[in-house]
């Protein structure tokens, strides 16, 4: 994806929602909101290996959300899988994302994703509230 499509993904993402819940949202070349009381209440999902992204990618993806950190309060990202029977395990195969987002200000929401999500998934992720295992 080029950096043209994936800035517009990102402010459909961001701003999409607002404008469906009827926030006021600043239409004229800004992307900030004009209500400062619900200024950065946005949080992307970063699709990134898990979508395909190279590397290249994920760099370029990363440094637009942080670019943009004045409408996003936080970001959401794959770190876990999870296994047979509610194992909870790092994904050290996806680009760790969370310090420079945390650095950045950005609040962060690591996720636990189990790609090609089988349908025993929620299964697992029962057995995992049961025994916090992890």
């Amino acid at each position: 994806m080029n950096r043209i499509a994936t800035v517009l993904l990102l402010v459909c993402v961001c701003v999409a929602p607002a404008i469906v819940a009827g926030l006021p949202v600043h239409t004229e070349g800004s992307s900030k909101f004009n209500d400062n009381r619900i200024q950065r209440w946005v949080m992307p999902w970063m699709c990134l290996e898990r979508c395909g992204s190279t590397p290249e990618q994920v760099k370029s993806h990363l440094n637009d959300v942080i670019a943009h950190k004045d409408i996003v309060s936080k970001a959401s990202f794959e770190m876990f899988n999870l296994g047979d029977d509610g194992e909870l395990i790092f994904n050290a195969n996806l680009t760790s994302v969370h310090s420079p987002l945390r650095e950045a200000g950005i609040d962060t929401l690591a996720m636990v994703s189990s790609y090609p999500y089988p349908p025993q998934f929620m299964h697992w992720m029962r057995k995992l509230w049961q025994t916090g295992a992890g």
